[in-house]
């Protein structure tokens, strides 16, 4: 089917214990999404990291497993380069795209502080295996100084 949007997301650090982090399915006219870029993220990927929309077995994202619903769904993507946090045994590394990186859990990131997710500074230290790795000799995850530098006075 031809496809009807295209995504990138560059540079995130959400959190979450709770999934999923990816819903995948038909779009709302019935088609599959296209040109997908997914590179440079700090994401926690959740019990449930990827998710049907619905739409039964033609669903493109009807396999949960990762790896499948990406290629499935996208006709063209980039999945790379990512830190998936704390993939559950159910998806390990392997039923991910390659070229990502599989902390075990957000204190093994490197985060200034974690604080289990909530309120931390997700920074991250100068040890980190995350600092300058990104594609763009960038941080993994949200460039979190320009942010608050970004936001400094906003109310």
């Amino acid at each position: 089917m031809q496809g009807t949007t295209k995504g990138t997301t560059k540079g995130i650090t959400p959190s979450q214990t709770v999934g999923p982090f990816f819903k995948y399915g038909l779009t709302p006219n019935g088609q599959y999404d296209w040109n997908d870029a997914f590179t440079n993220n700090l994401v926690t990927t959740g019990a449930y990291p990827v998710w049907s929309t619905g739409g039964g077995k033609t669903s493109c994202g009807i396999s949960d497993v990762p790896v499948t619903s990406i290629s499935t769904c996208f006709n063209s993507y980039v999945f790379a380069n990512n830190g998936l946090i704390a993939s559950p045994k159910a998806f390990p590394p392997s039923s991910w795209p390659t070229g990502n990186f599989f902390p075990v859990d957000g204190k093994a990131v490197g985060f200034v502080q974690y604080n289990d997710g909530v309120g931390g500074n997700y920074q991250l230290q100068p040890t980190s295996a995350y600092k300058n790795a990104g594609t763009d000799h960038r941080d993994l995850g949200a460039d979190i100084a320009g942010l608050e530098a970004a936001l400094a006075g906003v109310e």
